[in-house]
Order: C-alpha cells, then sequence, then structure tokens
C-alpha cells in the first residue's frame, strides 16, 4: 500500500527561517519557547511530565502539558504573552481543581513565578 498525499504545503522561501510563521507566527513561536523552558525545569527537577498533543479524537481543553508533581495531578496550561485561554480550557481547569489536581496557566511573565512555586512544593 501506497501513501499519496492529497495537497502539500509550499511556504514562501522567507518564512523556512521560522518554522511557526505559518502556523501562527509570533504567538506560536513565543509558547512553543516557553513550553520547552518549562520542560527543561520539570525535568532538571525530575518531574513525570509529557506533553499533550491534541487532535480531532482528544477531549478539547487539555492543557498542554500534564505532570506529577509529589503525587498531584498537575496541568500546565503554556500562553503567549497576550494569548487568549478559551472556555474548553478553563472548564477542563475547573474539573481539574475540582478532583485535588492542580492547574497553571504560565506565561512568559509569571514563569519565574511558577518555578518558585513548584521549588516550594518539592521541599
Amino acid at each position: 500500500m501506497f501513501f499519496v498525499p492529497l495537497f502539500v504545503i509550499v511556504l514562501p522561501r522567507k518564512n523556512l527561517a521560522c518554522p511557526f510563521y505559518f502556523f501562527g507566527g509570533k504567538k506560536m513561536a513565543e509558547e512553543k519557547i516557553l513550553e520547552n523552558k518549562i520542560k527543561k525545569f520539570l525535568k532538571e527537577k525530575k518531574i513525570f511530565h509529557f506533553k499533550f498533543f491534541a487532535n480531532a479524537c482528544t477531549a478539547v481543553g487539555i492543557p498542554d502539558i500534564i505532570a506529577c508533581i509529589n503525587g498531584k495531578f498537575t496541568g500546565i496550561e503554556v500562553k503567549a504573552e497576550k494569548g487568549q485561554i478559551s472556555e474548553a480550557q478553563l472548564i477542563q481547569a475547573e474539573k481539574i481543581k475540582e478532583n485535588g489536581g492542580l492547574f497553571f496557566l504560565v506565561r512568559p511573565s509569571n514563569f519565574e513565578e511558577f518555578k518558585k512555586i513548584i521549588e516550594n512544593m518539592l521541599q
């Protein structure tokens, strides 16, 4: 069996320098950079975590990063400074908190505060 692509996306040459340009531009690149910082921090602290990849078959609003910190289920939503949290994400955040879990909305401006909270939890 052969896979035949139904379409091919051709990006203008200038966009090759920033692969996120086509899929959301600066905001998406900002979120990805922050997401990588968060994952690096969690890895350094030896905190179990994984990146949640949403698709058409998954529930909407699931946080970007799922972690277990000192036995607590933790959802971490990563947003650019001006990024908006969706209604579905707010609903999932409330469900997590109602069931004893933690939810963090992390932006570049509160990343250091997030790190301090996590470090305090680990003591």
